[in-house]
């Protein structure tokens, strides 16, 4: 039988007092260790917190970059791919427009032709029976019985882009031709007064100094006489070649402006016989020019 113990009243309050101290101290060291695991835990979660926050921040900036280049590719292909077809669609549109209004322009002209090339047919086969009739038909050959111009046969399948082909053709070849003649001509004229000029000089005696002095002059006024004449066969050749060119250019103007004209003007019932006549005209002054030139070439 164990005895009973008894306390006083003041080990009982130095007892209270012992353990109130113990467990204050282990209360303290509770919460100093709760603090700092709460400290770490804090650390480690705000840690984590800002990885996964980069993390995903990083993640949706390339996810949206990726997302920007397909979709700006998409619509690049697409964007191209309408362009593309909205440009075929237009050519194709302008194309049958245009064919359409070429076929509509063609059909015109084919008709306006049509209707007017067998009335320019009947006026020139009257014009060329009178001319051919005519006494002044003969001045139009040379000396070996050819003619001063081409004959040009118009019929009804050549258009007017031809015709005026033929005409510039025709003025460019006679142009050529006179040309040549003329540079022949100069250069024969050179050879002889070069010959002229050597003979004089031969000829010419060694001790008379004012005959020579007088050759001398005689020949340099012949020089100069010879200089203005090849100038002059110059100048009319130029002259020559423009009133060529210009007689081209006029019948080229004039047959695309009658082509231009509706049926009633190009050819009224009043003056039938007009764009013959006309014609007539440009080729007898196409005419005068080589007949000018050839005569001041044998003067």
């Amino acid at each position: 039988m164990v005895p009973s113990m008894a306390f006083t009243q003041d080990e009982l309050q130095s007892l209270n007092t012992i353990m109130e101290q113990k467990l204050f101290t282990q209360r303290r060291d509770l919460e100093r260790t709760f603090d700092l695991r709460l400290q770490a835990l804090r650390r480690e979660f705000e840690q984590r917190v800002t990885t996964v926050q980069h993390d995903l921040l990083r993640t949706m900036s390339r996810r949206l970059n990726d997302q920007h280049t397909r979709t700006r590719e998409v619509l690049l292909q697409k964007f191209e791919s309408q362009h593309t077809n909205l440009i075929e669609v237009l050519e194709q549109n302008f194309m049958a427009q245009q064919q359409q209004q070429q076929q509509h322009f063609e059909d015109s002209v084919e008709r306006s032709l049509a209707a007017q090339l067998l009335a320019i047919e009947q006026i020139i086969h009257q014009r060329l029976s009178i001319i051919l009739q005519s006494p002044e038909f003969s001045l139009g050959y040379s000396a070996e019985g050819q003619p001063e111009f081409d004959t040009i046969e118009v019929q009804t399948e050549i258009p007017w882009e031809e015709l005026a082909t033929l005409v510039d053709r025709a003025l460019e070849e006679r142009l050529s031709s006179l040309q040549d003649v003329v540079l022949s001509a100069l250069k024969e004229l050179e050879q002889a007064l070069l010959a002229n000029a050597q003979t004089l000089h031969a000829t010419s005696p060694s001790s008379e100094p004012i005959t020579q002095k007088l050759d001398s002059g005689v020949d340099a006024q012949a020089s100069l006489d010879t200089t203005s004449n090849i100038e002059r066969l110059e100048h009319l050749v130029e002259a020559m070649q423009v009133a060529m060119t210009s007689n081209s250019a006029l019948i080229s103007n004039r047959l695309y402006h009658h082509q231009q004209l509706p049926l009633e003007r190009a050819h009224p019932a009043q003056q039938p016989h007009q764009p013959l006549s006309n014609s007539h005209k440009l080729n007898h002054q196409s005419a005068q020019p080589s007949l000018t030139g050839s005569s001041d070439l044998n003067e």
